[in-house]
C-alpha cells in the first residue's frame, strides 16, 4: 500500500515538496487553514486537526521556519506529541539545531513514534526541479522504509548517519552558501567598480576556476540589483548564521569567515533589508566602498 503523507508547514518549500509527492502518486494531506484552502486545487487533501492528520497518514513531514512554530506543532495541545500513533514516522525537514530537535524526537519516541532529522537543502524552485538535497539522519531502517518519499522530494538525497548528523551536514552546507554569497558580492563590487560589464563578467568568471553555483545563481540578482521575491532572505540567513556560530563554539571550531558574515549581514538588516534576498549583501558592500561615491 502506498504511503499516505501529511505535511505540517505548507509554505513555499512545503508546497514544493507536496507538488512533487502528488505528481508521483502519493496521497498528500495538510491541516485545514485559511492559507491551505487552495491545496485541494493542487490535488491534495485537508484534515481538520492534527489528530485526524496522524490517524490518516503513515508519514508526517514538518517543514517550518521558526522555533515557535515547531514548539506549537509538536508540543501544543493540538501537537504531534499529543496525537502521534505508536507507528508514526515523522520527517523533520527544518533548519534547527539538533539539540532543539532531539527533545522533540524523544517525546515522540515515548509515544512509540519515530522522528528522522532530514533538513532540506534547496529553494522551492530547486525542489520542483528535483534538484534539492535532503540530508537524512536517524534510524536507518526507518529511513529506508520511507525512501520513496525522500526520493520524490529530492532524488539526489543521501543518508548521512545517526540522528542530528543531517542537521550538522546542513549547517556545513549553509556555511559554504553564505560565505560564497559574500565572496560573490565582494567580487561583483570589485569588478563593477573596476569598470567591468556585469553580464560579461558573470559569463566569463562563471566558467572559470573561480565560478560557483552560488555565483551563477546570485550574481544575476546582483547585476540586476533585484532582491525580491527572496528565496533566501537575510533574516533567515542570520538565523542560520547564529546556529552555525553556536555549533562552532560547542565543538571548538574557529570560524573567522562566519564572524565576518555575521557582521555584514547585521549591517544589511540594520539598513532595512531583512527580507531582501541575501544577494542584497552586494548593496551593503557597495555602499561601504569609497569607489562608489
Amino acid at each position: 500500500m502506498a504511503l499516505r503523507v501529511g505535511i505540517i508547514g505548507l509554505g513555499k518549500i512545503g508546497r514544493a515538496c507536496a507538488s512533487n509527492l502528488i505528481a508521483d502518486g502519493f496521497t498528500v494531506f495538510a491541516l485545514s487553514r485559511p492559507s491551505t484552502a487552495d491545496f485541494v486545487d493542487d490535488g491534495g487533501y485537508l484534515c481538520a486537526d492534527t489528530a485526524t492528520l496522524t490517524t490518516t497518514c503513515d508519514v508526517i513531514i514538518t517543514c517550518l521556519a521558526r522555533e515557535e512554530q515547531m514548539h506549537e506543532a509538536y508540543l501544543g495541545p493540538q501537537g504531534l506529541v499529543a496525537h502521534a500513533r505508536a507507528d508514526q514516522i515523522v520527517v523533520e525537514m527544518g533548519t534547527f539545531p539538533a539539540a532543539f530537535k532531539k527533545p522533540l524526537a524523544d517525546s515522540l519516541a515515548a509515544k512509540g513514534a519515530t522522528m528522522l532529522d532530514c533538513p532540506i537543502s534547496g529553494i522551492p524552485a530547486t525542489v520542483l526541479q528535483r534538484d534539492a538535497l535532503v540530508f537524512v539522519s536517524g534510524d536507518e531502517a526507518i529511513a529506508q522504509l520511507i525512501q520513496p518519499v525522500i526520493d520524490s522530494i529530492g532524488p539526489k538525497s543521501c543518508y548521512v548517519g545517526t540522528f542530528g548528523t543531517g542537521m550538522t551536514t546542513k549547517l556545513v552546507t549553509n556555511l559554504l552558501v553564505v560565505i560564497n554569497s559574500m565572496a560573490a558580492a565582494e567580487a561583483m563590487v570589485f569588478g563593477n567598480l573596476s569598470g567591468l560589464d556585469s553580464a560579461r563578467m558573470l559569463s566569463a568568471v562563471g566558467q572559470s576556476a573561480g565560478g560557483s553555483a552560488v555565483l551563477n545563481y546570485r550574481g544575476p540578482m546582483m547585476a540586476q540589483r533585484t532582491y525580491r521575491p527572496a528565496a533566501g532572505p537575510a533574516s533567515i540567513v542570520m538565523k542560520d548564521l547564529a546556529y552555525i556560530r553556536d555549533h562552532a563554539r560547542a565543538v571548538g571550531a574557529a570560524t573567522p569567515l562566519v564572524e565576518t558574515a555575521i557582521n555584514w549581514f547585521t549591517r544589511m538588516i540594520e539598513e532595512g533589508r531583512a527580507e531582501d534576498e541575501c544577494a542584497g549583501i552586494y548593496e551593503v558592500i557597495l555602499r561601504a566602498s569609497p569607489g562608489s561615491e
